[in-house]
């Protein structure tokens, strides 16, 4: 998911978070008698940020998550394996149908280690061993 994308998530979350919290305050006013004194106002809840503070909590999640997605970036080695994947994949694909149209023949127990021996020094190959 682009970075953009996660912001905007992001960000669309907190403002329907303010719109829901300034609206249950306001529904509360409004339905409180004229006759009696304004409550107290309670503290805002331990995981609740503050209005005021919207902004700047936007700005550091921002940061955060930029942060994150380049801890997250791919490493040389995982796009050199993505460089190489497909083609290694059709080579793979076309060894084994070799290798079961050998098997079909029926063959002896000499050449199945042979070919066994061969399908190990692909895969050190292959995982660089």
């Amino acid at each position: 998911m682009p970075v953009t994308r996660i912001v905007s998530v992001v960000l669309v979350a907190l403002g329907v978070w303010a719109v829901a919290v300034c609206g249950h305050t306001a529904d509360q006013q409004a339905q409180a008698p004229a006759a009696s004194p304004p409550p107290q106002a309670a503290p805002p809840p331990s995981g609740a940020i503050p209005v005021a503070e919207i902004a700047a909590q936007a700005t550091t999640t921002t940061a955060f998550l930029r942060e994150l997605t380049s801890r997250l970036a791919p490493s040389a080695e995982i796009e050199r394996i993505q460089r190489t994947l497909p083609e290694a994949s059709k080579l793979i694909e076309l060894e084994s149908e070799g290798t079961a149209q050998m098997l079909r023949g029926r063959p002896s127990l000499a050449a199945i280690a042979s070919q066994q021996e061969l399908w190990k020094v692909r895969q050190l190959r292959r995982t660089g061993g």
